[in-house]
């Protein structure tokens, strides 16, 4: 199990993971805070999370949930660069620019309306309680993580390969495994991932 912990822990490769753990004994930041930590504005940095918080800002009601201080959330977090991998995997366009790239899936996945898919895909990233490293490992190989979108879960896969892998509804596409974890904050808890969760199949056989 350890060697398991020792294997992903990747934090170093994260700008505010190691901000946000340098003064223990300072207040926890919100998870709001902790994705504004690097500001609001998209940038060159493909590590980070400007696309996922101008979509949380933009486009869903997660704003809210994140900044309450009473909230108790787990957050899957994609980085910018796991956006530029779905715009790859699915509409076959490669986006360096994060502008660009944000207003591209913006436009393909909809923001508000009945075919809006940016608020679903957001809330399958987001658990209703707090779950460390420590509870996923604990919960085992195969278990169904409920999230915040009605009814749909994604899974724990180990594999045996020192990773934690979780696998989403789009079976055609590689899932996304935790690089970063345990980042806490007064309502909850967030952990980096390297692609983005689907929540529905949108490749074509």
């Amino acid at each position: 199990m350890n060697k398991l912990i020792t294997a992903i822990a990747l934090t170093a490769s994260v700008g505010f993971a190691t901000a946000v753990h340098a003064h223990d004994h300072m207040p926890l930041p919100t998870l709001a805070e902790i994705l504004l930590s690097d500001g609001d504005e998209f940038d060159t940095n493909q590590n980070d999370f400007d696309i996922v918080t101008q979509a949380i800002l933009l486009c869903s009601g997660l704003a809210a949930p994140a900044s309450d201080p009473d909230a108790e959330l787990t957050v899957f977090l994609p980085t910018d660069k796991a956006f530029r991998i779905l715009a790859e995997d699915v509409f076959g366009v490669s986006i360096e620019d994060e502008m660009e790239l944000f207003m591209t899936l913006g436009t393909k996945l909809g923001c508000g309306g009945e075919d809006a898919l940016i608020e679903p895909v957001l809330k399958y990233h987001v658990v209703g309680q707090k779950l460390f490293s420590g509870d996923v490992l604990a919960a085992g190989d195969g278990f169904d993580v409920p999230t915040l979108l009605m009814g749909a879960t994604f899974t724990t896969d180990f594999k045996g390969k020192g990773q934690i892998r979780l696998a989403d509804n789009e079976p055609a596409l590689r899932d996304p495994i935790l690089r970063a974890f345990d980042i806490e904050a007064s309502n909850g808890v967030a952990h980096v991932i390297d692609r983005v969760l689907l929540p529905i199949a949108v490749i074509a056989d």
